[in-house]
């Protein structure tokens, strides 16, 4: 696969619209959370699945797989194997990560069908959309994303990352603070935008 290279990093309208779209898949209602949001209310929902959703920008017809990370709070009822697949990055064996090829077939279904999209992830489910990105060139905006303390990564093994964190060395994510403090990925460091 040709690797399409970020032409620049997100804007800052853009940062937070991604940041929305993640916060929008932990909840039952998604939409809700997305017209709650001035920002948000300019993206339509096309799929929606426990684990994943396809929303469109209507502004400039992006499309966007939004990746679900771990569920610690069990809204949607996937904790136990959210669980599974942090441990098999803790534990670097993407064999236990099994939502990675999940995820990778819906990716390259939606390249099929609209040629042209970008995916998105917190945690859990920037690990996935990092290698969904790399996988098939394309551009990836994650949040805190998982990474293993036995395998130091680097943003050489993925040009079209952009790696944003909110950790301070105080989250008690495990599988995201050691992407912000171990591996050499380009992060930029954020704060959290209350208004999104």
């Amino acid at each position: 696969n040709e690797i399409r290279g970020l032409e620049t990093i997100p804007d800052e309208n853009r940062k937070y619209d991604y940041a929305l779209l993640n916060k929008a898949i932990y909840n039952r209602n998604p939409q809700s959370v997305l017209d709650s949001s001035p920002r948000g209310k300019k993206y339509k929902i096309l799929e929606i699945d426990l684990k994943f959703m396809v929303v469109e920008n209507k502004t400039n017809e992006q499309i966007t797989l939004v990746l679900r990370g771990t569920d610690i709070k069990d809204v949607k009822g996937q904790r136990k194997d959210d669980l599974i697949q942090d441990v098999g990055i803790l534990l670097n064996n993407e064999d236990m990560v099994s939502r990675t090829k999940e995820m990778d077939i819906i990716a390259k279904r939606l390249l099929e069908e609209y040629d042209d999209i970008d995916v998105t992830g917190h945690s859990l489910s920037g690990y996935i959309a990092n290698k969904i990105s790399k996988d098939n060139g394309i551009e990836a905006i994650v949040f805190n994303m998982g990474s293993s303390p036995i395998k130091k990564s680097s943003i050489e093994e993925n040009p079209n990352l952009v790696h944003y964190t909110t950790n301070v060395g105080t989250n008690i994510d495990p599988i995201s603070i050691t992407a912000a403090r171990v591996d050499n990925f380009k992060t930029i460091q954020v704060e959290p935008d209350q208004d999104i």
